[in-house]
């Protein structure tokens, strides 16, 4: 596993500790022959069960093992990418995700990097944080209606005021 994978599974641990969710964060290998197995598995947890997928490839063959053994997405399993790639608009359900900034990491680095050819500094700014793009695996609107943007709102203020 990369260190990258290692730290999002950290910040998960610790997001759901603060929600008083307790260590409900399971990592399941993303080969293709283990997704049937794992579907197994969240079939036991019942409804109200969500999936986070470390991206959207993982969430999306996530998705079709699900929808393969029966299950209705979201009504018995919300699913979350993360990356927001092109075929998260285009699954059914779309599936909600994660847009990074990365067009403003790529310029940033860009720009770091001709000003250290140059012999200069660079002046660091600060990163924009990751938008949740809230499409319909997740299951939200239709649990929380009317309060669904509202309450999204108020998990984000939050979790940008614990991390700062």
């Amino acid at each position: 596993r990369s260190v990258a994978s290692e730290y999002k599974e950290l910040e998960y641990r610790r997001s759901m500790k603060l929600l008083g969710r307790g260590e409900h964060v399971a990592v399941f290998p993303a080969e293709p022959s283990e997704i049937d197995r794992v579907v197994v598995g969240l079939k036991r947890l019942g409804p109200g069960t969500a999936v986070i997928c470390y991206d959207d490839a993982l969430a999306l063959r996530l998705m079709a093992a699900l929808y393969k053994r029966g299950f209705s997405l979201p009504g018995d399993l919300g699913i979350f990418g993360s990356n927001d790639t092109e075929g998260a608009d285009l699954s059914e359900p779309r599936l909600s995700t994660i847009r990074f900034p990365y067009e403003f990491l790529a310029e940033t680095l860009i720009a770091r990097a001709f000003a250290c050819m140059k012999g200069e500094r660079y002046q660091h700014l600060p990163i924009p944080d990751p938008a949740p793009v809230i499409r319909e695996s997740c299951g939200g609107r239709r649990i929380l209606g009317s309060r669904f943007d509202e309450t999204v709102a108020d998990c984000i203020r939050q979790t940008v005021r614990d991390v700062r």
